[in-house]
């Protein structure tokens, strides 16, 4: 019996360092592609709010060409600096759009590394919606990375997001100092174990970013949060999850598994690896959300 709907056939990660190089990039990017073994050379591409806006924009009945001119000077209103990369259809039968726009470089930058390991790119996503596909029935999710926590709410159309610069990187490192081992074996024990004592100031401060990012979603409109998913290298911390759920009143859940999609691995493989994996397995649902949008 065939299993229905979009399967994840492998998939392999890397945690790049903050500070990497475009060269050092590549060369993780040329050793993910062979652990793959795949032929398939197509790919989505993710920005976050670190290098790109969205704003939802109305425009009047007008042409593709013109739309395009409209979203430059739009652009130009609300991000001087930047380009519109996208223009995205936001409702059926209506002329309200999400429009984003990054910095050129920050998306050359992309550009030429998936070239230089020969990746054709498709399309350049925002984080925000690849997380909504991997999880579409959360009203907010948490992406708690290894240096950035990025909080994101779903309203009607566009995420609201916030960003903190810390992550499961801290954790790891309180982990270190308080147990007197190096960063590796820091990293296994949090894995495992959780941050038992270590780290409590770096959970308050996680935990406090989120009450101020949802007191924020709220006075920008977003509906009330009921549910949230925490995701990310350090979703691992059920201290962390404990407490914003005794914080905010919310349902709270660490990703265990892709929402929109089966995987023919071991449920504890699953289990254990599925917080890194989500960004990763939305923006390959990208294609499948342009065939339902063009339906």
């Amino acid at each position: 019996m065939v299993t229905p709907g979009p399967q994840i056939r492998n998939i392999v990660t890397a945690a790049l360092p903050n500070d990497a190089q475009e060269t050092q990039i590549i060369d993780i990017f040329r050793s993910l592609l062979q652990q793959l073994h795949s032929k398939e050379r197509r790919c989505v591409l993710t920005l976050d709010d670190r290098n790109a806006i969205l704003r939802e924009v109305q425009f009047p009945p007008m042409s593709r060409s013109e739309q395009k001119r409209a979203a430059k000077i739009e652009t130009e209103r609300f991000a001087p600096s930047a380009q519109p990369c996208i223009t995205y259809s936001a409702r059926a039968n209506a002329q309200r759009y999400v429009l984003g726009a990054t910095e050129q470089s920050a998306l050359d930058r992309l550009l030429r590394i998936a070239h230089a390991v020969k990746l054709r790119v498709v399309a350049v996503d925002h984080a925000g919606y690849a997380l909504r596909r991997a999880y579409p029935e959360y009203d907010a999710i948490i992406d708690v990375g290894l240096q950035i926590t990025r909080f994101y709410a779903y309203g009607e159309h566009v995420p609201f997001s916030l960003t903190l610069d810390m992550g499961g990187t801290h954790f790891t490192q309180a982990i270190a100092r308080s147990f007197a081992i190096d960063g590796e074996s820091a990293e296994g024990r949090k894995r495992m174990h959780g941050i038992a004592s270590a780290g409590e100031s770096e959970v308050a401060a996680i935990v406090h970013f989120v009450g101020r990012a949802m007191r924020a979603a709220r006075t920008a409109g977003v509906p009330d949060i009921e549910r949230i998913l925490l995701t990310g290298n350090g979703a691992r911390c059920a201290l962390l999850q404990n407490k914003i759920e005794r914080d905010t009143g919310c349902i709270v859940e660490s990703a265990t598994r892709i929402s929109n999609c089966t995987m023919h691995f071991p449920e504890d493989i699953v289990r254990a690896a599925a917080p890194d994996w989500g960004l990763a397995c939305g923006s390959a649902l990208w294609s499948l959300a342009e065939e339902v949008a063009a339906a």
